[in-house]
């Protein structure tokens, strides 16, 4: 996309990334599947169990898509535009992260 937008931009158009984090919505409400999960069972519930609680306080649907829409109508281009300050937080180590260990560490405790 970086490069994407360095060509786009000799036409006019302005090439945007928006990094939303949680959102609250329904997603864990459907995110179970039907049937035995097998061997990934404590995988799922663990992972299952961790979305359910930062659901719980994410940030509303509606002031994420405002972030979207002053991205979108902003005067003043970036690149990156993240809703959330837990966006902008977790978007800093992911691009500090060359080899990718961080956000490996991180999100592993995700299911454990």
């Amino acid at each position: 996309m970086q490069s994407l937008a360095v060509v786009a931009g000799q036409f006019g158009v302005w090439v945007s990334v928006i990094e939303p984090g949680a959102v609250a919505s329904e997603f864990t409400a459907s995110a179970t599947r039907p049937g035995d999960p097998g061997p990934y069972a404590g995988l799922l519930a663990a992972y299952l169990a961790r979305t359910r609680a930062v659901f719980a306080s994410a940030q509303p649907a509606q002031e994420a898509g405002a972030a979207i829409a002053g991205a979108a109508t902003s005067q003043a281009y970036r690149f990156r535009w993240q809703t959330s300050s837990q966006a902008a937080a977790f978007a800093g180590v992911s691009l500090a992260d060359v080899d990718g260990e961080r956000v490996s560490t991180l999100t592993r405790t995700w299911i454990s």
